[in-house]
């Protein structure tokens, strides 16, 4: 298997014939087309399987996409984390309009073979669910699974305020998605919202914008511990 994304140009030498899979992960695969397509021209297409995760910002060129037209199969995982703007803040540097384009493109191009994967976090804890409902609206056989966020403490849904918590537990009771759940767990535990708002300002500070306007349902519910 190839995973990951090479910068460097393949060596001449490497044959690639008897290669059968090809996992392409970030940064974002789809910014080193060049390289992928050099990859596969070395390759038997017709027993290749590929999986490749994307942050739906860009799609494949004319030639990639012939390249990948001609394989055994494709799949992708789109890394989508909200419905709306907000989805700009949480993916720096992505375009909302042209990330829910490019949902519809991959998904009409690749029938059956597309998952939509987000991240649960303190910042879309109440309508992460809105871009389930939005891709099972327009595809309703297409899977779409979030997992609770890991890594980044001041994130955890757990940070918010009480009474915050409470409003959201109530409104996620009524959803039936795999992961609510954990989210729910999670909002049930021991948070410090005055320690995410350390966090959260220095990084509205370094980035010059702030999620008030991309959330409004939740910034009305903490604006008063602002």
């Amino acid at each position: 298997a190839v995973t990951g994304v090479q910068t460097c140009a393949l060596p001449i030498y490497i044959d690639f014939s008897k290669l059968t899979y090809i996992k392409m992960i970030g940064g974002e695969p789809l910014m080193e087309q060049d390289k992928f397509i050099e990859v596969l021209k070395r390759c038997k297409l017709d027993t290749m399987n590929i999986l490749v995760t994307t942050n739906t910002t860009v799609r494949p060129n004319e030639e990639l996409l012939s390249l990948l037209k001609q394989c055994k199969k494709v799949r992708w995982n789109l890394s989508v984390d909200t419905f709306g703007h907000m989805n700009d803040f949480l993916r720096k540097g992505s375009n909302w309009e042209e990330v829910k384009e490019n949902i519809h493109w991959f998904m009409d191009s690749f029938p059956g073979l597309v998952n939509v994967n987000g991240v649960v976090s303190i910042y879309n804890a109440n309508n992460f669910y809105e871009l389930s409902d939005y891709v099972n609206e327009h595809y309703p056989k297409a899977k779409v699974a979030f997992n609770l966020i890991d890594g980044v403490d001041y994130m955890y849904p757990k940070h918010l305020p009480e009474s915050a918590k409470k409003e959201i537990i109530k409104k996620l009771e009524g959803k039936n998605y795999p992961v609510v759940p954990r989210v729910i767990d999670a909002l049930e535990q021991q948070g410090n919202f005055a320690w995410f708002l350390e966090n959260d300002n220095k990084m509205n500070e370094l980035r010059n914008e702030t999620w008030y306007k991309y959330n409004d349902e939740l910034y009305q519910l903490v604006k008063d511990y602002i």
